[in-house]
Formats: structure tokens, sequence, C-alpha cells
């Protein structure tokens, strides 16, 4: 038995969000720094300085690792698919129904990998652990089999495990349909842009010397007219959910 998980790692001063591949006699195989914080782990944690590297593992074949929201990076499993990993191992907290329904559906699909996704059983995004499919194009398939993938669930609420056989020579068909092959298709010498650094990008931090603090907060304009700005608070995606309508 292979157990991934994550944990808070400790070197000297310094604290990590880490991910541990263990063995079966207990030994590490594998352990990943995560490197895109989200906000509040930017409160705690030091980013890793490199993505995981791809292991070549008899039982389990050529895999790696990532943490959480790096689901929603595609730069993340690109990188880990043009280093030819077979089997991305995911542990994670879903904080929405679309990081699992939408974001690993996506990620899986782009790359043809497949993507485990273990979490805890209460997560607050209701869903349990996962695994999408890095599938295999056959032809004739409909659209929808051709560009998602289809995946394994655990039940909300229910303390289950499921077996999932997964098929290795999946990941190493990349077609999308008849005519797209996922990796073979790319054109790096057009992507400089994808390595500039964030300072450096054009935002509209580069078009105007206004800055957010430089508009009052009492007066606004409105079609034209002068008045006072209603006081109103920031309404965050649960306040429009379907209990709410």
């Amino acid at each position: 038995m292979h157990i991934c998980f994550s944990l808070v790692e400790s070197d000297g001063e310094k604290l990590y969000h880490t991910a541990y591949l263990v063995g079966p006699a207990g030994d590490i195989l594998a352990k990943y720094r995560k490197t895109h914080l989200n906000n509040q782990e930017l409160t705690w944690a030091t980013a890793g300085d490199e993505l995981c590297k791809v292991h070549a593992i008899p039982a389990l074949g050529h895999v790696a690792m990532m943490i959480e929201d790096e689901v929603w990076s595609p730069e993340v499993s690109r990188c880990l698919a043009l280093e030819g990993v077979e089997v991305v191992l995911h542990p994670t907290d879903w904080d929405t129904k679309e990081a699992g329904e939408l974001a690993a559906t996506e990620r899986a699909g782009e790359n043809r990998f497949h993507l485990v996704s273990v979490t805890r059983l209460d997560s607050p995004g209701q869903l349990v652990s996962q695994t999408t499919h890095a599938g295999e194009f056959l032809g004739g398939e409909p659209i929808p089999l051709m560009r998602y993938c289809q995946g394994t669930w655990c039940r909300w609420g229910v303390e289950e495990q499921v077996i999932v056989d997964l098929q290795r020579r999946q990941a190493h068909c990349k077609m999308m349909g008849d005519h797209l092959d996922v990796l073979e298709k790319r054109f790096p010498d057009l992507y400089n842009v994808c390595t500039v650094p964030r300072e450096d990008l054009h935002t509209w931090r580069d078009v105007t010397t206004m800055r957010p603090g430089d508009f009052p907060d009492e007066y606004r304009y409105l079609r034209g007219s002068f008045g006072l700005k209603r006081a109103h608070e920031c309404r965050g995606s649960e306040d429009f959910s379907s209990s709410n309508h």
C-alpha cells in the first residue's frame, strides 16, 4: 500500500505545505513543497522552489504530486505532463464543488493524465476523494467524451474506499479527437510571454497613475449625476447559492 498526504513541514525557521508519498515499508518515496500558495498559506508558509519531480515507481508508474488549489493553475499540470507523468497524486481540501468537478476535469483532460485527488470526509466543498481518468481516444466517440475526462467519485458523507484500476497506457494517448494531440501540437516559440515576471506584465498599473486609494469612498458619478455612494459589503460566492435565491 502507498499513501499520499500533505502536512506542515518545519525546516529551521521556515514552514512548508508539503505532500509526501509513503511506500509499503513506511519510507518516503517522494516529497513536494507547495509552490503556488494561496492567501491564507502566505501568512505562514514558505513557497517551494520547484515543481514536483516525476518519480518512476514500479507499483504506480510515473508519478508526481500537486497540492490543493494548484489544480486551478494550468501551468503546473502542463509541466508535469511534459515531464512524462502518468498519475498525479493530489492531496486536497475541496473548498468548492467547482474545484473537483471543473478544475480537476480540465487539468486531467487537457493533459491526459490520471488525477487522483484525496481529501477529508468533511471538506467544505462537499466533495470527497475522486479519480479523474486520463481516457483513451478510440475514434467515433461523441465530442463530450473526446473532450472531457470521466471520473470515479466517493460519496459525500459516506466513509468508504473505492478501488480504481488505472490503465497506464491511457496517459500515453494524448489525442483529443482526430486532430489534436494535446502535447505534440504546441508552439513553444510563441509562448515567451508565459515566462515574463509578474511585475513586468502589462496590467492596469501600466496605463494609469491612479490607485484604488486615490478614489473617494463617499461620492461617485452615476450617469452624469453626482451623488452619495450607497454603503455596501462585498459578497461572497455563498451569497449567490441556490439557497439564497
